[in-house]
């Protein structure tokens, strides 16, 4: 993982999945907020470790893969906490054969093997304050932010949706 004061601003979200602790998606340069997603937050609420994460990204999809078919959230949530698919991407193939398990398992290493990827708008070691400074400038007073409450709350909802139906 990368640094933990590393404050990412970019629309790319798979920099989540590289370990970027926290990552600043859409600026309002007029209003001085930003949104800040909170990999540590993001894992609690799923209840997941990183590598888990990693799982659940590639099966809905990134930069390097199109999501798998008939695989949705609550679906690659569960098939993300399972350790036997978590260890081995190839058992993904014979559940679903759209899927190429050694691709897959290529891109979920690429993401653990990688550190935040090296981008212009990267501040290691600032605090959130600091980096927000530097994004909107000196004239900030505060460190005004949106906590993706929409987001954290579309997570929950599909841990819970998952789980609903492991107990099923």
């Amino acid at each position: 993982m990368a640094n933990p004061n590393s404050f990412v601003q970019s629309t790319d979200s798979d920099l989540l999945a590289h370990g970027c602790p926290f990552l600043m998606q859409f600026p309002d340069f007029k209003a001085n907020t930003t949104e800040v997603y909170d990999l540590k937050e993001i894992l609690s609420t799923l209840e997941m470790d990183h590598r888990q994460f990693v799982q659940f990204c590639v099966l809905l999809g990134t930069d390097y893969n199109q999501p798998i078919n008939k695989v949705g959230p609550h679906t690659a949530y569960q098939l993300a906490k399972r350790d036997d698919i978590v260890s081995d991407f190839k058992k993904i193939s014979q559940l679903y054969s759209s899927a190429d398990g050694e691709k897959l398992e290529v891109i979920r290493d690429h993401f653990l093997s990688d550190t935040c990827p090296k981008y212009s708008n990267v501040y290691l070691g600032l605090s959130e304050e600091q980096a927000l400074q530097k994004l909107f400038g000196p004239t900030l007073n505060t460190a005004p932010r949106s906590t993706c409450a929409q987001v954290m709350k579309n997570l929950e909802i599909i841990k819970k949706a998952a789980n609903k139906k492991l107990s099923d």
